[in-house]
């Protein structure tokens, strides 16, 4: 067969009988640049010209971004033939290493030919194929050199491909502006990769001397033997002061003297640091009597703030922001980092020490004023009330642990034998689908099963309440058992685990625990559980920040928004039975609810219909209806979908900001996370000292709940209720100075708790 191109090894080339898409040269160039992608895609197969299907539209966008011209470029691919679909048509497939194989000499003629200034390596395969990088992530918005094979000196720009960012929306700003360095390339120029100094184990004198500067920000960073504060050792410290230095301490043991000097530095609050993970490394500190006093930056939560979708750890940012060539070892290596030797240990360590400050060089500039209020005024503060619960722990009555054991054993073995009579083994679920005729036994699928009144509705319930008591016997039961420390719990709260930054919490994770098992959670000797419970807040905050008037004003009326809805959606049962709330049924007060929250948050009539077995109709109908209550829901929900069709971002009134990924996203991240920072400032102030001197004592917080341990004593409990109260029902400026209502619970164990009227 004739070759499609002169120079490609065509007749050896699994792709021979693909169609060929040439390579793409324009008469006039904006910059002598040539892209360079994986292969040639469905669409290009009809339209012969490389980047025009749906990743072509995210490429053309992308540079129309920058002020890039598609056309005024070239553009090419490793492979020039369609490699076809993949398996169940999900994407195109990549060219494989003997297709790359055969069309280098084609790619390396091309390159000759056309003298690029700059090639730009569009993701995998690219990337390796070009340079003597591999891996999209941690080589991205790097200027590698292309290699010597080519026989051509350039420089390669290695990047994402487009099609990954049409996926995945977050990533749009980190494409665009490593797009933008193409225009800096031509422009001012390049950085050049970091060459820093490092001063490695210095003496005491010289470390103080490094570290004696009160107008900077330092870079600061600590290297341990793992990530339990409580169980791993400190191994040192790292500082940079500038972009350019770094310096960097192998403790040699307790009485090491440069410890001392550390600890002075960190205690100091005139001296500033910058961490890249405070909540850990100050967390970490203060397990060995170092409370650092002069935290006034973390990278981990400015990106969190700029896109809270994207990775936050150090390696993703230095790919992010900085020209620092990647050092981080792999995984593997990095577990064994108690074994590495002293100069490695200490240069790995001045890496994170100056790539941290790099990184808060460049996100200072991202950040907008409100971003930044929000970290010094709440993030970083609840840095500190995290680092106190957790050094706090709860205490755990191992009694009652053990009780639940042994309760939890007979119900979860009569269960398995009724199921064993049927031939079913709870725990399978091939023989579950089988038995209920189902296309999944998870638990949502379940759920819809038994609201849609399911014939086997009570089998399903059962195996739900064996799971649930299965899951406490061996997870969360024994899990805990296994975790204590001095009878106590110590928690992992997590302020980044979530995109709407609503906080999270591991080991174990206090969000999922079944409500009985809360009682094995007491408060110390002399003490009792008091609990604040945002009532309805999400609710509040729809109406505050979709400007709906009418849901305000029956909220702070103390109308039930859900009951109002019930009467709306079922008007027969108000008819038959009056006005009481207990002749609706528990179905129906679903069904308003959500009808309520799907209506603002984006959900479907189809959506709805579904899930409860009910026609499309009547699923519209009723979001008619609390559209016609609530009209500003409709504004609100337009509003949401302009901001995300036109910058592909939300903000809310504290300062956050996500790049959302589709319309319904667009609609709940305000709201959810609105009603988030107001818990979370709520958990900062529980930490402030009154006049008096009174300060609470926070253990838990989940979702819009928080449980301090305030003294039995009478007096002292009014003290404390008191301040509890004022904190709060205090007033939101971010929220046009609103304060909330909450509902107030006391008790011996997280469990039985009481209303407090």
């Amino acid at each position: 067969m004739k070759a499609k191109h002169p120079k490609a090894n065509c007749l050896e080339c699994t792709l021979k009988d693909k169609p060929y898409v040439p390579t793409y040269v324009p008469k006039i160039y904006q910059y002598k640049v040539l892209f360079v992608a994986q292969a040639a895609g469905d669409t290009e197969q009809y339209t012969q010209v490389p980047l025009t299907g749906p990743a072509g539209k995210q490429h053309y966008s992308l540079l129309k971004m920058k002020g890039l011209n598609k056309t005024l470029m070239a553009h090419t691919n490793i492979c020039l033939c369609y490699p076809g679909k993949e398996i169940h048509g999900k994407g195109d497939k990549k060219p494989t290493l003997l297709e790359v194989k055969c069309c280098f000499e084609r790619l390396k003629y091309e390159i000759q030919e056309i003298q690029p200034e700059l090639i730009v390596a569009l993701g995998d395969p690219a990337i390796p194929s070009l340079t003597r990088a591999s891996g999209v992530m941690r080589n991205r918005g790097r200027f590698l050199d292309l290699l010597d094979k080519y026989e051509y000196p350039c420089k390669v720009l290695c990047t994402m491909h487009p099609s990954f960012v049409q996926r995945a929306r977050q990533w749009i700003p980190i494409a665009a502006n490593t797009y933008g360095l193409i225009n800096d390339y031509f422009g001012e120029g390049i950085d050049e990769e970091l060459d820093p100094e490092f001063i490695l184990d210095p003496t005491p004198d010289v470390l103080r001397e490094y570290l004696e500067d009160a107008r900077i920000i330092y870079g600061t960073d600590t290297e341990t033997t793992g990530l339990d504060p409580r169980a791993d050792d400190m191994l040192g410290h790292s500082f940079s002061k500038d972009l350019i230095t770094a310096v960097s301490v192998y403790y040699a043991g307790p009485d090491d003297p440069r410890l001392e000097v550390i600890k002075e530095f960190l205690e100091d609050p005139k001296k500033q640091k910058c961490w890249q993970n405070g909540s850990f490394d100050t967390g970490f500190t203060r397990e060995n009597d170092i409370i650092d006093e002069g935290f006034v930056f973390d990278t981990r939560l400015a990106q969190q703030l700029l896109n809270s979708d994207l990775p936050s750890d150090l390696d993703f940012l230095r790919a992010q922001y900085t020209t620092i060539a990647p050092y981080k070892p792999p995984k593997a290596e990095m577990k064994q980092i108690a074994k590495w030797n002293r100069t490695k240990m200490l240069e790995y360590a001045c890496w994170d020490a100056i790539t941290t400050k790099v990184v808060m060089h460049k996100q200072q500039k991202l950040l907008s004023k409100a971003q930044v209020n929000l970290m010094q005024i709440l993030l970083i503060p609840l840095v500190r009330v995290i680092n106190y619960m957790e050094h706090e722990g709860v205490l755990v009555d191992v009694n009652a642990l053990a009780g639940l054991y042994s309760m939890c054993a007979p119900r979860t073995d009569e269960i398995n034998e009724e199921f064993s009579q049927l031939g079913i083994n709870p725990r399978s679920p091939k023989q579950l689908i089988e038995f209920f005729d189902l296309k999944s036994s998870d638990k949502d699928h379940l759920q819809a099963q038994i609201k849609r009144d399911h014939p086997k509705s009570d089998l399903m319930e059962l195996v739900l309440e064996y799971r649930d008591l299965y899951n406490m016997q061996s997870k969360y039961l024994l899990g805990i058992y296994k975790r204590l420390l001095n009878g106590r719990i110590h928690t992992h709260f997590k302020i980044e685990g979530t995109g709407t930054g609503r906080l999270s919490s591991e080991d174990p994770n206090l969000l999922n625990v079944p409500e009985e098992m809360r009682a094995i959670y007491i408060p110390d000797p002399g003490h009792i559980w008091v609990s604040g419970d945002y009532s309805q807040i999400e609710l509040w905050t729809i109406a505050i920040i979709a400007k709906e008037d009418q849901m305000l004003k029956d909220l702070q009326d103390g109308v039930d928004i859900h009951y109002e809805m019930c009467k709306v959606c079922f008007p027969f049962v108000e008819l038959i039975h009056g006005t009481r709330k207990e002749d609706f049924s528990h179905r129906q007060d679903l069904i308003a609810k959500t009808v309520v929250f799907g209506t603002a948050y984006g959900r479907s009539p189809w959506s709805i219909a579904r899930e409860f077995g009910i026609t499309v109709v009547e699923a519209q109908d009723w979001q008619m209806k609390c559209i016609n209550k609530y009209p500003n829901l409709a504004a609100y929900k337009q509003r949401c979908e302009n901001e995300f069709n036109r910058q592909g971002y939300l903000e809310t009134p504290f300062g956050r900001k996500r790049y959302v990924t589709s319309v319904t996203q667009s609609y709940n991240f305000p709201i959810q996370s609105t009603a988030s920072d107001i818990t979370l400032q709520a958990l900062v102030k529980t930490r402030e000292a009154t006049k008096a001197g009174l300060i609470l004592k926070p253990r838990i917080s989940v979702y819009d709940d928080i449980l301090i341990q305030v003294p039995k004593a009478k007096t002292k409990f009014n003290q404390h209720l008191k301040r509890f109260k004022s904190v709060m029902e205090r007033k939101v400026p971010e929220l046009e100075n609103m304060s909330f209502k909450v509902g107030y619970k006391k008790g011996i164990n997280w469990c039985e708790m009481e209303e407090i009227k």
